[in-house]
């Protein structure tokens, strides 16, 4: 894989950085990837998030985004190996010891990787505002690593701090999976990460972190507090906005394969696609005067209006409880009536 071949693509609305970040690592193998598919390969597509750490929800959508990446990726033919497993990723983000452990231990085998003219994908070190988001490091300079992240405009950016996760990707055999296999998978990430809560409290470093419809209940808890209005530098507003407009993204890209390919499971999943659909749709408008920068401002001002911005989220969390259900009902199927690809 040619290191140099690695562009960064981004489109507006476009919000899941894990997501561009293998798409542009398997451009460079010549294989053209649509991005909805990717998040919903990768389950991202369904996952709305919570993070208990104390921090505001406009960063929350960009933990624990690569729970299948490795799985996705294989998809496409790309193989992929992590530094460490997922879980320690989560638990040094709250490590004061882990930046000098990776200058001594990570840092060499991504330099390794480089020689070895393979890329490898990194959860934050970045840069003014993809400081928390996914990207691809291509190079080692004079002043450290370097890559193409959020924002960054084709440009090549350097890493200001240590990769909380990283993925080197050693080989890519390009293989385009058919619309049932990229169905099937979705449907099994998006189970977990609905109705199997993986990113859950435990009594490890790392944050406790929820993921599927109880994810609301955090964003209700923080919307109440007086504490959300925030700084001149990061108002509330602005973090409910970027929250809401993150969770609605992730779920258009579902709908947009929910739609697209309604008879990939075999008929009797039409009607329940259609309803995961539907579903979307409901989450979607409930989230629309959040997603909206001169309502959410208002609103947030006004102790009636966060009301109403509350009243919102309650629609939007009852929407994903309803899409949870159609997904669980959905795996079952899928385990009942496995396809050609699954050897059973």
């Amino acid at each position: 894989m040619l290191l140099k071949r690695i562009a960064w693509r981004e489109s507006p609305g476009q919000h899941e950085s894990l997501a561009v970040t293998l798409r542009a690592v398997l451009s460079a193998g010549h294989a053209e990837i649509d991005y909805d598919d990717l998040c919903v390969a990768l389950g991202t597509a369904f996952a709305a998030v919570s993070v208990d750490d104390g921090s505001a929800p406009g960063r929350w959508m960009t933990f624990g985004r690569d729970l299948f990446l490795v799985a996705a990726a294989g998809l496409y033919g790309l193989r992929l190996r992590d530094l460490h497993p997922p879980d320690v990723g989560l638990d040094m983000t709250a490590a004061e010891e882990f930046p000098q452990h990776y200058e001594l231990s990570y840092l060499p085998l991504i330099e390794e990787a480089l020689r070895h003219d393979q890329p490898v994908i990194a959860w934050q070190g970045w840069p003014g505002e993809a400081r928390g988001d996914w990207g691809v490091i291509t190079a080692s300079g004079p002043a450290g690593l370097e890559g193409v992240a959020p924002g960054c405009g084709g440009r090549s950016l350097v890493m200001t701090g240590p990769a909380m996760q990283c993925y080197v990707a050693e080989e890519l055999d390009p293989v385009e999976p058919e619309p049932w296999q990229i169905m099937r998978m979705a449907v099994r990430h998006a189970d977990v990460f609905m109705n199997r809560a993986p990113l859950t409290a435990s009594t490890s470093l790392r944050p406790n972190i929820r993921t599927g419809p109880a994810a609301f209940d955090a964003w209700q808890d923080w919307l109440r507090r007086e504490t959300c209005v925030g700084t001149p530098q990061a108002p509330g507003w602005r973090e409910h906005r970027q929250h809401a407009e993150r969770v609605a993204s992730a779920r258009m890209s579902a709908l947009y394969v929910l739609r697209s390919g309604p008879l990939t499971l075999g008929p009797q999943a039409r009607p329940l696609l259609a309803d995961a659909a539907s579903a979307c749709e409901a989450m979607i408008e409930a989230l629309a005067e959040s997603r909206d920068p001169d309502r959410a401002e208002a609103l947030m001002a006004d102790p009636r209006g966060r009301e109403t911005l509350l009243e919102a989220l309650t629609r939007a969390e009852a929407a994903d409880r309803r899409l949870a259900m159609i997904v669980a009902e959905l795996a079952r199927m899928i385990e009942d009536s496995p396809g050609p690809a699954d050897g059973r």
